[in-house]
């Protein structure tokens, strides 16, 4: 590794460097809103492949007269870098809005510690035995506090496999630099290059999450009802289908129960559409209360709603639901204490509905029939 060109390691520095900022900037104009902790990044990058570089700056004209050693300028821009990394995260996990200013403040103090400590060493293989375990204690926590709860996006366990690897190879550094303190300058060339290529991993990791994370907002929101929480027709079809097949396969009964407001133009035209809204919201809180962990709620369209219970037949489904009207009926009389009536469809008894439009048809059938009274939920 001592034979490495130096200056030719600087120049790959800065090639890398410029193009994440323009990798980074280019992916922050198309994600938008959803780039949260991207600039934090893009600083932290920059700060750390700087550090990186001052790994060689003794072999500059003039540098050692400097009264600060390289290593000990590395050493605090590095953790500096990988801090605000961190932070970037940190603010990327946060809902939009959540104050984390303060935050970057913790980058400099951290990197600026270090520095101190490596400083007051004398030879540099101390200084890379500090270093090394700053930088891995930051990465440790890394993991732990942003990266981990995330696992599920590919980019996260990108940046977590890279993390890893990092971690692993500073110990080898380390454990080098304890048992021959004279390669240590043969060290930090090595570290060079291998902070060059986990600086790219890093960063491609962090903006494959981004971008996932864009694609799982716009599903999220494709499939949910906006005012209420809960999903949208679009989204609940695809689970009616799966466990309508399940059902058929398996053989354990599924029931449906379409669900109507009554007289949900009452409170429009008397209280307003902001009253109606609260309604709304208020109906869906009670179905999600009252259901179980396999059940799915959703907004069927204007004041409908669709309640679908796997491994249920039409009998246990209807004492659910009457169980839900009978609460509602019962409670104080407010503009949100609205009654509703019910159609409960099933795969149970005979009843023939092995398809998602024969279930559905019979429920709005029965719904039609518990309207004409109201209040009232219609099994069969």
């Amino acid at each position: 590794m001592s034979s490495l060109h130096i200056p030719t390691l600087l120049l790959a520095n800065l090639l890398v460097a410029l193009a994440l900022v323009l990798i980074v900037m280019s992916t922050r104009v198309g994600l938008g809103a959803a780039s949260r902790g991207m600039r934090t990044w893009l600083l932290g990058d920059v700060v750390l492949l700087v550090g990186q570089a001052t790994t060689a700056f003794d072999v500059l004209p003039g540098w050692s007269d400097w009264a600060v050693p390289e290593l000990t300028l590395s050493a605090g821009m590095v953790i500096t870098g990988i801090t605000l990394h961190q932070v970037a995260m940190f603010r990327h996990c946060q809902p939009p809005g959540a104050p984390g200013l303060r935050w970057l403040l913790v980058a400099p103090a951290l990197g600026g510690a270090v520095g101190l400590v490596n400083l007051s060493f004398d030879h540099p293989a101390p200084r890379a035995v500090v270093l090394n375990l700053a930088l891995m204690g930051v990465v440790v926590v890394t993991i732990v506090r942003n990266l981990w709860p995330e696992r599920r996006f590919l980019g996260v366990r990108v940046l977590i496999g890279a993390l890893l690897f990092a971690v692993v190879a500073n110990l080898g550094m380390l454990v080098s630099a304890a048992l021959h303190p004279e390669v240590v300058s043969q060290g930090a060339v090595t570290g060079l290059l291998l902070n060059l290529v986990m600086t790219m991993m890093t960063t491609s990791g962090f903006v494959l999450w981004l971008q996932e994370g864009l694609r799982e907002s716009l599903r999220h929101a494709a499939q949910t009802d906006p005012l209420t929480g809960v999903l949208n027709r679009h989204g609940l079809l695809p689970h009616l289908r799966r466990e309508l097949a399940r059902a058929d396969r398996q053989g354990p009964p599924l029931s449906v129960a379409l669900c109507d407001i009554d007289h949900f133009k009452r409170v429009n035209d008397t209280h307003g559409h902001a009253a109606g809204d609260g309604v709304l919201r208020d109906f869906a809180d009670s179905l999600r209360a009252h259901a179980r962990a396999s059940d799915l709620v959703a907004r069927w369209g204007g004041e409908e709603f669709l309640l679908v219970l796997p491994d249920t037949d039409a009998e246990a489904a209807r004492r659910v639901v009457e169980r839900i009207r009978t609460r509602r009926a019962a409670a104080p009389r407010s503009v949100r204490s609205v009654t509703f009536s019910a159609g409960v469809a099933s795969t149970s008894g005979g009843e023939g509905a092995s398809d998602v439009d024969g279930l559905l048809a019979q429920a709005d059938a029965r719904l039609y029939v518990a309207k004409a009274t109201r209040d009232t939920v219609v099994a069969a």
